[in-house]
Formats: C-alpha cells, sequence, structure tokens
C-alpha cells in the first residue's frame, strides 16, 4: 500500500509512476513526454461521467460530468466502499476534438486505478486533428500466472489477480449535419477494462467523440438480462456482464457500413457514366482541335483565314499583316519582288463570319473537356483512396476481433482464472461471445468483398477515363506535328527570304565602300582647306589654308579616337563574360561526366551541395539523442544513437536523397550501404562500420590540414553512433578510449568503498548482447557495475577478472556470474549479474519465517562465508523466502591459482577477510601470529560458514532482536574472558581463538528448545551439523565443501523432515499470550494493526485470530458507544517528540476503530493549530499526516491551544436550543469524544494543571447554561511516558467534577485496554477503575 500512496504522490509522472507494469523505463518516459503534448485536453470543455455499481445494490448509478479534480478524487477515493462496477466516459466537444478532461484528471484516473501505460496509445488518438483516426489496436497485460508479480490492495479491495485490455475499433456513421463536406466521416471508440479475478470487480475507461456508446449502454443496463445490477452478484456473473458490454461496442463496429457502401456505389456510378457515354469522335477530329488551339489574340502570330484550313492541311502562320506589308514595300522598291503573292493578298483578309463559326465548335469542345475534366479525375482518385482505407479499416478491425477472441481463449485458461472462477460458470456465456465476434468477422468480411468489386469498378472506369485522355491527347500530338511540319517549312520560306534581304544588305554595303573614299575626297575639298581659282581650277600656285586643315584634324581624329577607344573597351568586357560563362558552363559539364576519382592521394575536389538531406539528419540526431542517454566511467551524461534507430531512419529513399545531394552524385549500392555501412554513412562514406571507431588516423588518408581537420571532427561526432555493445565476447579486460559512450543508467548506489563503487545499472536494450534474447520475454537489462576508480587497486581488479574466468569456465548456479570488464579514463569495470533479493545481511533484518517457510528458507540458503558476500536471487514462486543464494566479491583475493582439493596447492596466505565469521586459525591477535604471513585453507571458509548458519539459527528463532542478542553475548563474553579481542574487529565473533565459544552452544541450546515447541525439525538438524562438523577447533576435523553438500542435502530432501501446520503452532501459544490477545491494549492493537496490514498486502486471503478479535472490538463499540462523533487533539509539543512513534501507532489504531463507528468521519487536531480540523475516510492519508508532523510547540503553552479548541471547535458546534428548538441545527455535532494525546508535561504547576483546567471548566458552564448532557463532550486522555509533572496533572484534570457528580473527564495510560480507553468517563465504574493505579 505504500508503494500505491507514493504513485499517487506523483500523478503528474504517469505512466513512470506505476507500480506493476511490463513496460520498459524508456517506454514510459517517451509515453509520459507525449502526454505533454498539444491539442489533448480540452482546456475548459468537461464531459467526465461514471456509472457505479455498488455491492448488494440494485441499480447503477451515473455521476458527472466531474469538471475538477478535487472533485474526481473526493469521487474515487472510498476505501470503504469501492464499487463492484465503475464505467468512466469521456467523450469531446467534436469528432476531432480535444478529450473533455485536464490532463490532472486523467492522470489521476489512470494512477488510481494503475492502468497499463499502452492504453495511452489510444488515449493519444482523441485529440485536435484535421484527419480521422484510420488504425485500429488492441493491447493487454494480464497479470494470472503463478509467477507474475502480485500487486494487492485489499483496503481498496484488489486481490492483484488481475486481466486488463484495450482497444478501439473503427466504423462510418452519417454526419448529423447534411451541409457537412463529408457526409459518412469516419469515427473510433475506445476501451479499456480491467476485470479483478479475485473478487469480479470491474473498472472501465470507455472513448467517445460523442455520447452515443454512454446511451447505449445505459440503456442496455436496463433492458439487458445479464447487465442489470441484481443479476451481477459473483465474480463469474461480473465477468459473463462484461463479455455483454464489450458486444454491444463489437456491434456498433459493423452495423453502418451496407448503409455506406450503397452511398458509395450511387457516387462511383454518377461519376462514370457521362464519360462512358460522352461523343469522343465527333469532338476530337482535327478540325475541332484547331480551333480549340486557335489564336485569341495575344499570339505573336495571326491565324490564316478559315477557308484555307482543311483537315488535311493545317493552317499556315504568317507575320501580322502590318509587318509583311512594310517588308513587302521595302522589297518591292529595293526590285527583289515585283508582285504580291494571292495567297498572302489572303492572308490579309479574314472573314467576320469565321469568327461566328470558331465560337459555336469551341462550345461543343467545352462540353468534351466538362466530361473529362481533370477534376472529375481527381475526385475518382479521391474515391479509390476512400475504398482503400475502408477496406483497411475492415481489416484492421477484423484483427481486433481476434486479438480480442484469442486473448479470452487465453484467459480462461489460465492459472488465476481457473483457480479463483466456478469451472464452467461461464462457459455458455463465452461460446455465445465467440460465436458473436465470429459473426461480426463475417459481416466485415461481406463489406470487405463488396468494396472490392466496388474497388474494382472504380479503377476500370479510372482506365476507361484514362484511355480516352490518352486518345484525344494523340489526336492532339497529330495535330501538333502536322502544324509544325507546316510552321518549319514556313520558317524555311521565312529563311529563304531573309538570305535575300541579307544580299541586298551586302551590296548596299560594297557600294557604300566603293564611293566612301571619293565622299572622303569630296568632304575634304569642301571644306576650304584648299584655295580654287574662280574657274574652278587649282592655280599653280594653290595654297593650302593650314589653320582649316589644322582644325579638321583637330576635330575628326579625336573622335576618331573616342569612338575606337570605346568600342575596344566594349568588345574585350563583352569577350571576358563570354569567356568566363564558357568556362563555368564547361566546368559543370566536367563535374557531371567525370568518372569517379580514386582514394589515392589528390587534389581535393570542390562540389556544389545541396544541405537539405544533410540538416534533416541532423535534426533527426539531435530530437532522437535525447531520449538515449549513457554515461562515461566518470558519471558525465552523454547522449547516443542506438544501431536500430539509424536502422528506421535510413530508408532507400532517405539514402538516395543524400546521394544525390552532390553536384558529382556518388554511386553507391544502397543495400550495400544499409547492411555494412549505416553508421559509418551516418559520420562518413569512405570507411566501413567494422572500421569504427576510428582511435588514429586512418591510413586510407592523405596527410595534410584538410584530411586532420576530417579526421578531428569524424572522431568527436563518431562516438554518439558507436556506444559501446555489451557483448560477453568483446568484453573481457577491453581498452575502452575515454570518449566512448556507456548506453547505461545508474539505478542506485548498492555500496561505496575505499577500493571500488557497486551500482545496480541498467543497459539499454538495444546495446545489450549479454543475456540471449527470448521473444516470448522481456530482455533482462539490469546487472551490477563494479568499478576501481583509482590506478592502485588494478591488482585487485586482475585478480577478481582472473578468479570470475576460472569460475566462468566452470559454472556454477550460486556463483554470481560474470559478464565482461572493460577500462577507461583510469578506471577499471566489472559487469556482474544483479541479484534483486539483496544480500543475506539485509535479508536477515527481515521478518523471520514461520511454519513451512522455515524449510523453504533453508532449502534456499543452503548449496557461504560471509553474509555481505552471499547475494540473494528471488525465485519464481513469490515467496518472500524463495531465492538462490550467489557468492560474490573476489576482489579481496591475493593472487588466484589452481589447485587440487585437500593438497597443498590449496594453502594461501590469509588476507584479513571479515573477522566475525572468521575461524580460529585465522585469528591476528595472538603474538606468534602477528610477525608473519598467516597460511590458511578452504577449511577456513567451512568454518566461517557454520558461523554464518549459527546466526541465521538464531534469526530463525526470533528474528532480528534475538540475532542482536545472540552477538551482545558473543561481544560480553570477549569482553570478560578473552581480552586481546575486546574492542577489536574480533569482538562478537565465534571463537575465542582457539575453540567454539560456549555461548554459541548455549545459544544452540535455546534454539533447539523454541524448535520443539513450534514443530520446527529441520533447523535443528542443521544446528547439529553446524556443531559436529563446521564449527569445530580443527581444520582437519571439519568437513569439506562436497561432505557439507551431501549430508544438507539428505537434511533437507527427507520427506519426515518437514513443518509441522501452522495452526497447530499456533495453538501452542502459552495462557498468557492468548489473555493478551482477548484483550489488547492500545499499543498492542497499534502494533498488530500495523503488521497485519504488511501481511495483508503481500497475501490478500490471510485471515488470523486478530481479525476476529477486531471485529468483536468493533461490534461492542457500536452496542456500548454508539452515534457519538470522534475528535483526536495531540499534543505536539517538544516534550512529546520521544513518544512520536507511539503516538502514531496508538492513534492509527482509534482511527481503525472509530473509522467503523461514524464511518470514517473522524478528525485530527493538532495542540500547535487546534483549529484546523484534518478529515478523510482514508487512514493512510492521517498516517502520513501523522508521520511526517513536527513537534516543536512549547509545552507550556497548553492552555491557550485548550481555550482555542474549546472556543473555536467545540462550542461553535453545541446544540442552541430554545423553545425545544435547535437554533444552531446547521453546524450542530452529535456528541464528542475527545481523545487527548499527551504526557501531561504542560510546566511545574503543583496545584492544579497549569492553567488546561480552566478552559475545560467554561466548556462544562456552557453546558449546562444550554441544558446538555456532561458527557455530551467527553475528554479521554491518553497518556504517554511517566513523567512526574504529567501524572500530576493529569490526576489533577481527572479529578475534576467529582464533587458535582460532573464528571466527563478520564485518563488513562497508553498501555490500558482499548475498550477502557473508548469508554472512558461515559461510565463512572470505568471512570474509576484506574484512579488508585493512577495515584500510586
Amino acid at each position: 500500500m505504500a508503494r500505491f500512496e507514493e504513485s499517487r504522490s506523483r500523478t503528474s509522472d504517469y505512466p513512470a509512476n506505476l507500480v506493476r507494469t511490463e513496460a520498459y523505463h524508456h517506454t514510459l518516459e517517451a509515453y509520459r513526454e507525449k502526454l505533454n503534448g498539444r491539442g489533448i485536453f480540452d482546456p475548459k470543455y468537461r464531459s467526465l461521467m461514471c456509472i457505479d455499481l455498488y455491492e448488494n445494490n440494485d441499480a447503477f448509478h451515473k455521476w458527472g460530468p466531474i469538471d475538477t479534480e478535487h472533485k474526481l478524487s473526493g469521487h474515487i477515493d472510498e476505501e470503504d466502499g469501492a464499487p463492484l462496477w465503475r464505467m468512466v466516459f469521456l467523450h469531446s466537444r467534436s469528432s476531432r476534438g480535444a478529450l473533455g478532461c485536464s490532463k490532472g484528471q486523467l492522470t489521476i484516473l489512470l494512477t488510481y486505478y494503475q492502468v497499463m501505460p499502452s492504453f495511452l496509445d489510444f488515449i493519444l488518438t482523441f485529440c485536435t486533428r484535421e484527419r480521422p483516426v484510420a488504425h485500429a489496436l488492441f493491447r493487454s497485460e494480464n497479470y494470472l500466472e503463478k509467477n507474475t508479480p502480485e500487486f494487492a490492495l485489499p483496503e481498496l479491495r484488489r486481490s492483484g489477480i488481475q486481466i486488463q485490455h484495450a482497444f478501439n475499433l473503427l466504423s462510418v456513421e452519417r454526419a448529423g449535419n447534411p451541409g457537412e463536406k463529408t457526409q459518412w466521416p469516419l469515427r473510433q471508440v475506445a476501451l479499456y477494462h480491467s476485470f479483478d479475478v479475485g473478487n469480479g470487480r470491474c473498472f472501465w475507461i470507455i472513448l467517445k467523440g460523442n455520447t452515443l456508446m454512454a446511451k447505449r449502454i445505459f440503456s442496455a443496463m436496463e433492458h439487458q438480462r445479464r447487465l442489470k445490477a441484481t443479476d451481477i452478484t459473483s465474480p463469474e456473473t461480473s465477468f459473463i456482464a462484461a463479455l455483454q458490454v464489450q458486444a454491444i461496442m463489437v456491434d456498433w463496429c459493423s452495423e453502418s457500413w451496407a448503409e455506406y457502401i450503397d452511398h458509395l456505389e450511387e457516387v462511383v456510378s454518377t461519376n462514370s457514366v457521362e464519360g462512358k457515354t460522352a461523343p469522343v469522335d465527333q469532338v476530337t477530329s482535327l478540325t475541332e482541335i484547331e480551333h480549340m488551339h486557335s489564336a485569341r489574340g495575344t499570339n505573336t502570330f495571326d491565324t490564316q483565314s478559315r477557308a484555307a484550313s482543311s483537315p488535311t492541311s493545317p493552317r499556315r502562320w504568317t507575320f501580322r499583316q502590318s509587318s509583311s506589308d512594310l517588308f513587302t514595300v521595302i522589297r518591292r522598291l529595293s526590285g527583289l519582288e515585283s508582285t504580291m503573292n494571292q495567297d498572302d493578298a489572303n492572308d490579309i483578309e479574314a472573314p467576320a463570319e469565321a469568327q461566328e463559326e470558331e465560337e459555336d465548335e469551341r462550345d461543343r469542345l467545352s462540353d468534351l473537356e466538362r466530361d473529362f475534366s481533370f477534376q472529375k479525375f481527381q475526385r475518382m482518385s479521391e474515391l479509390a483512396l476512400e475504398l482503400e482505407r475502408a477496406m483497411v479499416v475492415l481489416e484492421q478491425n477484423k484483427g481486433v476481433l481476434t486479438a480480442i477472441e484469442e486473448h479470452y481463449r487465453s484467459v480462461v485458461n489460465s492459472y488465476g482464472f481457473t483457480t479463483n472462477m466456478k469451472e464452467g460458470a461461464c462457459g455458455g456465456d463465452l461460446t455465445a461471445f465467440f460465436a458473436k465476434i465470429r459473426s461480426i468477422e463475417r459481416d466485415l468480411d461481406m463489406h470487405y468483398r463488396r468494396l472490392q468489386t466496388l474497388s474494382r469498378v472504380l479503377e476500370n472506369d479510372k482506365a476507361v477515363f484514362t484511355t480516352l485522355l490518352q486518345y484525344k491527347s494523340e489526336k492532339v500530338s497529330e495535330y501538333f506535328a502536322s502544324s509544325a511540319k507546316i510552321s518549319s517549312e514556313r520558317m524555311e520560306d521565312i529563311a529563304v527570304r531573309t538570305e535575300q534581304e541579307t544580299v541586298s544588305m551586302h551590296v548596299i554595303t560594297v557600294f557604300t565602300l566603293i564611293f566612301l573614299p571619293g565622299t572622303f575626297i569630296a568632304t575634304l575639298f569642301s571644306s576650304g582647306v584648299f584655295h580654287w581659282d574662280d574657274d574652278g581650277t587649282l592655280g599653280s600656285d594653290w595654297v593650302i589654308r593650314r589653320n582649316a586643315l589644322k582644325l579638321f584634324f583637330s576635330v575628326s581624329l579625336p573622335m576618331m579616337a573616342i569612338i575606337v577607344t570605346v568600342w575596344s573597351l566594349l568588345y574585350i568586357y563583352m569577350r571576358r563574360k563570354r569567356q568566363q560563362k564558357q568556362k563555368l558552363r564547361s566546368s559543370r559539364k566536367k563535374g557531371r561526366g567525370a568518372p569517379k576519382r580514386s582514394h589515392k592521394r589528390s587534389p581535393i575536389n570542390t562540389y556544389s551541395l545541396n544541405p537539405e538531406p544533410l540538416a534533416e539528419f541532423c535534426n533527426f540526431v539531435e530530437k532522437k539523442e535525447r531520449y538515449y542517454t549513457g554515461l562515461d566511467i566518470s558519471d558525465n551524461e552523454k547522449n547516443f544513437i542506438p544501431l536500430h534507430v539509424l536502422q528506421e531512419y535510413w530508408t532507400r529513399p532517405r539514402i538516395n536523397k543524400v546521394l544525390k545531394a552532390l553536384t558529382a552524385s556518388l554511386a553507391f549500392h544502397i543495400d550495400m550501404i544499409r547492411e555494412h555501412y549505416l553508421r559509418t554513412f551516418s559520420t562518413l562514406h569512405s570507411l566501413n562500420d567494422d572500421k569504427l571507431p576510428l582511435r588514429a588516423h586512418p591510413g586510407e588518408w592523405s596527410r595534410g590540414p584538410h584530411f586532420n581537420t576530417l579526421f578531428s571532427t569524424v572522431f568527436e561526432h563518431q562516438w554518439r553512433f558507436f556506444p559501446l555493445i555489451f557483448a560477453g565476447a568483446q568484453l573481457d579486460d577491453r581498452h575502452l578510449d575515454d570518449n566512448h559512450v556507456l548506453p547505461i543508467e545508474k539505478v542506485i548506489q548498492i555500496s561505496h568503498g575505499d577500493a571500488a563503487t557497486i551500482y545496480q545499472i541498467r543497459i539499454n536494450d538495444s546495446c545489450n548482447s549479454l543475456v540471449k534474447k527470448d521473444r516470448d520475454r522481456p530482455i533482462r537489462n539490469t546487472f551490477v557495475l563494479k568499478t576501481y576508480h583509482r590506478p592502485k587497486f588494478e591488482k585487485l581488479y586482475l585478480n577478481e577478472v582472473k578468479a570470475l574466468r576460472m569460475l566462468k569456465n566452470s559454472p556454477s548456479p550460486n556463483v554470481i556470474t560474470y559478464y565482461g570488464s572493460f577500462r577507461q579514463n583510469g578506471a577499471y569495470s566489472i559487469i556482474l549479474e544483479y541479484a534483486d533479493g539483496g544480500d543475506l545481511a539485509a535479508f536477515l533484518n527481515t521478518h523471520r519465517p514461520k511454519g513451512v517457510e522455515i524449510q523453504q528458507f533453508w532449502k534456499s540458503l543452503i548449496p557461504y562465508v560471509k553474509p555481505d558476500n552471499i547475494l540473494l536471487v528471488k525465485g519464481g514462486s513469490g515467496s518472500h523466502y524463495e531465492f538462490t543464494s550467489k557468492i560474490a566479491d573476489f576482489g579481496l583475493f591475493s593472487h588466484v591459482r589452481e589447485s587440487k582439493t585437500n593438497s597443498s596447492e590449496a594453502m594461501g596466505v590469509d588476507t584479513f577477510g571479515n573477522q566475525r565469521y572468521s575461524s580460529p586459525e585465522c585469528s591476528h591477535s595472538s603474538l606468534y601470529r602477528e610477525n608473519g604471513p598467516n597460511v590458511i585453507s578452504t577449511k577456513a571458509d567451512i568454518f566461517s560458514f557454520g558461523a554464518v548458519l549459527s546466526d541465521a539459527c538464531a534469526w530463525v528463532k526470533g528474528g532480528l532482536d534475538e540475532k542482536v542478542r545472540y552477538y551482545e553475548q558473543r561481544r560480553d563474553y570477549h569482553k570478560s574472558n578473552v581480552r586481546a579481542f575486546s574492542g577489536g574487529d574480533y569482538e562478537g565473533c565465534f571463537h575465542d581463538g582457539i575453540d567454539r565459544l560456549p555461548v554459541v552452544d548455549d545459544m544452540h541450546k535455546s534454539i533447539r528448545t523454541h524448535c520443539e515447541s513450534v514443530g520446527d525439525k529441520v533447523t535443528p538438524l542443521i544446528i547439529d551439523v553446524v556443531e559436529q562438523h563446521m564449527l569445530l577447533r580443527n581444520p582437519n576435523d571439519r568437513y569439506n565443501a562436497i561432505e557439507l553438500r551431501k549430508k544438507f542435502s539428505e537434511i533437507l530432501q527427507t520427506p519426515d523432515y518437514g513443518i509441522s501446520d501452522p495452526m497447530s503452532s499456533a495453538a501452542s501459544l502459552d495462557p498468557q499470550s492468548a489473555e493478551k490477545l482477548r484483550g489488547p491494549s492500545l499499543v498492542t492493537l497499534g502494533d498488530t494493526i500495523t503488521t497485519r496490514q504488511s501481511i495483508i498486502s503481500r497475501n490478500t486471503k490471510l485471515r488470523g485470530p486478530m481479525d476476529k478479535e477486531i471485529q468483536e472490538l468493533v461490534e461492542y463499540l457500536k452496542t456500548n458507544v454508539p452515534d457519538r462523533h470522534h475528535l483526536f487533539f495531540i499534543d505536539d509539543s517538544t516534550a512529546m517528540k520521544m513518544h512520536s512513534d507511539s503516538v502514531e501507532k496508538a492513534s492509527l489504531a482509534l482511527l481503525h476503530l472509530t473509522s467503523s463507528l461514524e464511518e470514517g468521519r473522524a478528525e485530527i487536531s493538532f495542540a500547535s493549530d487546534p483549529k484546523r480540523l484534518h478529515r478523510t475516510r482514508r487512514t493512510r492519508k492521517l498516517a502520513r499526516l501523522l508521520k511526517g508532523h513536527s513537534y516543536g510547540r512549547e509545552p507550556n503553552m497548553m492552555e491557550d491551544s485548550f481555550r482555542r479548541l474549546v472556543d473555536n471547535v467545540i462550542i461553535p458546534h453545541l446544540p442552541l436550543r430554545k423553545f425545544g428548538i435547535n437554533f444552531n441545527f446547521f453546524r450542530t455535532k452529535k456528541p464528542t469524544s475527545i481523545y487527548v494525546f499527551t504526557d501531561g508535561n504542560w510546566g511545574s504547576d503543583e496545584e492544579a494543571a497549569c492553567g488546561v483546567e480552566n478552559p475545560l471548566a467554561r466548556l462544562n458552564h456552557e453546558l449546562r447554561s444550554r441544558d446538555l448532557d456532561r458527557n455530551h463532550i467527553s475528554f479521554h486522555f491518553i497518556r504517554f511516558g511517566d513523567n512526574e509533572n504529567g501524572i500530576r496533572h493529569l490526576r489533577y484534570l481527572d479529578n475534576i467534577g467529582d464533587g458535582d457528580n460532573w464528571d466527563n473527564i478520564d485518563v488513562k495510560s497508553v498501555s490500558k485496554p482499548v475498550k477502557t480507553i473508548l469508554i472512558g468517563p461515559l461510565s463512572p465504574d470505568n471512570d474509576k477503575s484506574d484512579e488508585k493505579e493512577t495515584i500510586s
């Protein structure tokens, strides 16, 4: 129960807080993270509803909606009234909306009922989403076998023998709004069901987007015979009713499919008829296609007239009329064309009536486009996807139904079901349920075949549609091919004309060059540079005008130079730009066509890179590595990526995408990468996985800055992809790099010493190859890591590894398994088997065995030397005393070697092991043993094992107390008789340096006597072997291991050496003990109830005499103390701190009784804050309150505490009657008994009670003034301790009211019987019976 309460205190950690689950820790953490996602819980809408059925009740009760966490906690937290059936319904505001509850409500509910974590797979689908859920699943987690872990909570009526499963089913439902786009949306319903086989209690969680399922189930509860509350009276009828609820959900998954498929058939038929009857030949002629693609005022070229077009001669394209006229005029003026062609003249004129005909033909073509529109094709594709999705849903529903049937068939054959359920009681209903499932499966098969047929029809229609589109495309292609031919002829004609025009330009150029010198000379002569005569001749004395000539050249030459310079610069610029483009184009062409270079040393080529796939992978690594955290040997956290995660990520398309990211594509085989280069591919691509992780510069790489940088980068990042694989063959004294990631989680530190630290670790499943994997069982991933942290302990590490290697070659079930060892960063680590039962030393601190458990304990222990080195592995039966004992810790061996038994080689140097269990020859206290090494044999371990068994025998007799007393007897003997051992490490051992101690024999004698009284015949035989063959002075007289094994085997396997019936042992109790059980004191009752709750938590069927005694006590109190309220007032002063444990036990005992008297309404108040009352129906909550409360109030403030209690808590709730009417009706409480837990030590007042009597006197006056009985308020003071002041103060209070017959105060010691304390001052005889003892 304590583990359950701790789980409830951490509801926000669900499902990581579950007490019992088969899921891995990393799975629980992943679920916990998913619960924090957005869109799962509606922030305002609340729809959580309950239907409850209580035992012996004849109707179901509806509750809800429950809108707050507080209300939910109060509703489900029912210690004394857990319902037989509870159904929780959750729905959303809309079909694709978030759940109508808060995260806190959900985790409180799932934690309280310990719902299996895989149910979150269904819960997380109910969230804000655009698409409906399209997958159906089944999950189960049963605890029905012998070896399954038990988790019984008798306080909550839970036996721990449990069936639990969850599933969801899919179906279609007609939309409520006719205007919705999708009239038949896909819906789901999810269910979680838990059935307690031990008592028939059922718990349900049903999730649906609307309230349909809740209405159907509640209706069935009113009309279905098997589901009526009056019929659910036993585990068998409860199981049958649970089948009926699931049958309702199974019915729902098949009911709407027929109508939905009719709707689909109508839609498919409507979309396919028009296409099949369209006039394809009429609208795919060349004439129609030509007009469909005719120009509409936006083409560069215009069309010819309608008359020039024909089906066999497509129209010709010509230049626009304006352009044609211009070129014609130029040609005619240049004499190259004398007349205009008739065709060109016809091209210019276009009849207006052709446009009207063209519009009519376009209308007919639009009909074709409507009949064969791409939107219809898209709609047909959507219908095909919808059909495919519907068929997948039907297949998944069938899979879930099959899983449900298989699950129940395995349940009814399980150990838990056959043991707790009446044979044959559910057979007929199970057969009917299975028949129902098979009937639904047949219906789903029929719907599936209809969908298959409809899918084939749709595929045929799509094929016809595609063929028609292809036919149309072929016709269009024919038209464009013919048009292209005519266009090419036209372009040839244009080229000829262009060539003619080019010739004309050449002619013009030639003539210009011919006349250019003359033009220059004429210009020069006319410029006035030369002087001409009047008759136009150049005279004999012609004159050159130098100034004019100078002006001419000074203007023309610079202008020529400028023009030539500008032209040259422009030419150089354009040529360089063209060269750069050509160079870039040639480099790209060379990169695409160049062969792959070898890995020989060569210059590095620079390629352009597409970073998208690499960035995607980096984001993936950053996201995933948060879920995989390991350590290095120094406990620094390091993230890693397991191989299976890379295998899931690197699909063929992703690898291909990375290979194409470079402009120079990489020619690798993708399958080879996935098989041999996956982790390498995640790091680089020139090595395979077997060569990584790299520890030195690879020989295949060149030396240089680039490769050095590359190696540094690879060395830094490679470790996250290469965590250490724990495999036995590769993990024997392996030397690891300091950066190597250990994929482990250190759960707890088991022990810590100067040399080594031992941890319990958990290895990641993907990196664990230490044990064989079984498909039927989860992999064992918990081990022990023993680490020597300093190099000076290397010798101890080597010694232990050597010993473990030798023992591994000859394995024994009683030696701890060695899995491997490694070194890292100056530390030395060993991987060992984890013993889940702890060590024997800790085990001997628990409860001793009784009855048949004694023989089971000896069988488990005997197949060792000191208890700290004997580890225990729990057995399969679940018994506390069934285990396998294993030896561990070989680190103190000075050396390890092979030797023959009983030979001189079997001698070794004593290395000062554990002295308390050592043999006499190991004693180093004598002078002759102090000067040199002490040589011992293996017989020393026989004595040590005998000492361990002797200690265990004392524990079997009286538990831990007897074991401690046994040690104290040996210690006292050494102090008195063996001074050399006193105060040293040998103090308390089993010998005096020579022989066995006499106190050992005395203890063995008392153990034998005890065993005879309880019928234990095994333990005395164990003592005989210990005395006669193990705890002997001479090592040669002791048995060796083989002889001892044979002897113990004879003892433990003989049938006559059994244990008598435990009930007969109980009957042999002495009369004094029996008397105590018949009349328990408050202290005894507190201890008994605490022990009983601990035992019941392990065995729900355990009943004993104390149960009967408590029940009789409750019945007695119901008769003699009826109809009273109970208030516990606890003195939490510093003086009471020493009694806190006793207060806790005593108050819990009274709470246990009073909760039965007034149905859990008892209240607790502390003297430090009397006004604050703590009330709950769960006594364990009050237990936690008491345990965690601090005692810090000053003792002399008790008067003020009582004043506040009387004035603020008691008087306001007293009746106030006037004229026979109670005017304080709403606040009045029943007559109240107030139990005051105190030691009475409130000060040094020797005459009164430190003022406490004043508020009590005022209360009595108020009772009289209101005409109330003196016992309307009664004070029951429970005294702790024997403080003189306290006894005096309490005696004074007990005597108040004796004179005036108004005594409502009684004082009793905590050791008094419970009946006298609870009755207290209500009976004057009981009140006076204890006063004489108090005075004395």
